[in-house]
């Protein structure tokens, strides 16, 4: 899915785009509220080399969705299987501990592994787009 946007800041390889939803835009989380009403602001990988004040056009990466499943499904899995394993092994508190143990392991995992990919799931800004009626006035 594409949007476009206002370059509102510029730091270290990414730009900071100030944009409205249009209507196929959902509440995935990949932007944060901006101070007016239904303004949302992404921080994108700067790949067309955009400054301040350039409207862009931003991708979202299609691999958001495994990244979604890996930061929820795996914890939620380990943390189950923990607990109907710690129950059948050893009972409710072997249940318990295992289930929390198993829960801080696939954290520390999941985070390990997205951090390094962190990148790899950003917004793009892709190109910048020409405001014909900036030109105008």
């Amino acid at each position: 899915m594409a949007e476009r946007g206002k370059v509102i800041q510029k730091e270290d390889g990414f730009v900071l785009v100030s944009h409205t939803p249009d209507a196929a835009c959902g509440k995935c989380g990949s932007c944060s509220k901006g101070s007016g009403g239904d303004e949302l602001i992404s921080r994108a990988l700067n790949l067309c080399e955009a400054d301040v004040g350039d409207t862009v056009e931003i991708e979202l990466s299609h691999g958001a969705g495994r990244a979604s499943v890996a930061i929820y499904g795996i914890p939620l899995a380990s943390v189950l299987a923990g607990f109907i394993g710690g129950y059948y092994i050893a009972g409710e508190i072997a249940a318990i501990i295992a289930g929390i143990l198993l829960l801080a392991a696939a954290m520390a995992f999941v985070f390990i592994r997205e951090r390094r990919r962190s990148d790899k799931f950003a917004p793009r800004a892709v190109r910048k787009v020409i405001d014909f009626e900036q030109e105008r006035g």
